[in-house]
């Protein structure tokens, strides 16, 4: 299977979630909550904004029709931008803890900085935070001046697990775009199955009133001689659509 047929393969799972998104029943709300392949962004890489293509039609219609208020798009379940790396950290304990009943972190939570944007990352991994989607990469992305949350990363996909399989990563793909289609945003705010330069798949993109944005991004590259199929979906939680308003570090002009 070539480059193209995975990512097909991919998107093929996401537009049957969302054709059947106007049918199937609504599911539960979970709590409130960067490189082409074979990996996905760097920790501690804001992804990127691109453009936004134009708004997917009738998406969010039934969402408008039940009348409920627009997503809010606030952070990572108990992490909400603009908290300080310490609030973050007490966050991450509360969400993915390292013993106890459900969801648990795997290691400790670990400091990446990016030299480039000159922001850090605080990272860690976690298991079946969907059932049957296993390992999950979590970044949580603190500003260059601020030193807040400003974005935070969730990563499926060999990266991070070698042996994932396909299936797995498709399955995170529906069940995201699923939930996300069924959500209301503003109109002309929402991206679905966009092909973007790099080859990667834009799978759903909402912009909320304030700006914010959730994204998620799937990928895949064929096996070659020597190296392992690669697959992967990231989904982002990002402060600002806006670039110039992004909290990294960006050469100006006068500044050498």
């Amino acid at each position: 299977m070539d480059t193209r047929s995975l990512i097909a393969a991919i998107a093929m799972a996401a537009i049957a979630s969302a054709a059947s998104a106007q049918t199937a029943p609504r599911p539960a709300q979970p709590a409130p909550p960067a490189t082409p392949v074979p990996a996905p962004p760097s920790a501690a890489d804001p992804a990127p904004t691109p453009a936004a293509p134009p708004a997917a039609p009738g998406t969010g219609d039934a969402a408008a029709a039940s009348g409920r208020s627009f997503y809010q798009v606030e952070g990572f379940r108990s992490a909400r931008f603009n908290m300080t790396e310490q609030e973050v950290r007490e966050a991450i304990n509360r969400d993915f803890p390292r013993t106890g009943n459900g969801v648990r972190r795997l290691g400790e939570v670990e400091v990446q900085p990016n030299r480039v944007f000159r922001t850090t990352a605080l990272v860690f991994s976690a298991r079946n935070l969907m059932p049957d989607t296993g390992l999950v990469h979590v970044e949580y992305i603190l500003g260059h001046q601020t030193r807040r949350l400003i974005q935070v990363n969730l990563i499926w996909g060999t990266p991070w697990e070698p042996q994932a399989p396909l299936e797995s990563v498709q399955t995170v793909v529906a069940r995201l775009q699923t939930f996300f289609v069924q959500e209301r945003f503003p109109p002309d705010s929402i991206s679905i199955g966009v092909a973007q330069p790099d080859g990667s798949l834009l799978v759903f993109r909402g912009r909320d009133e304030q700006g914010r944005i959730v994204e998620v991004v799937a990928n895949g590259q064929a096996a070659r001689e020597g190296q392992r199929a690669q697959h992967w979906v990231r989904l982002s939680y990002i402060l600002t659509s806006d670039p110039e308003r992004a909290d990294i570090f960006r050469l100006r002009r006068g500044d050498f």
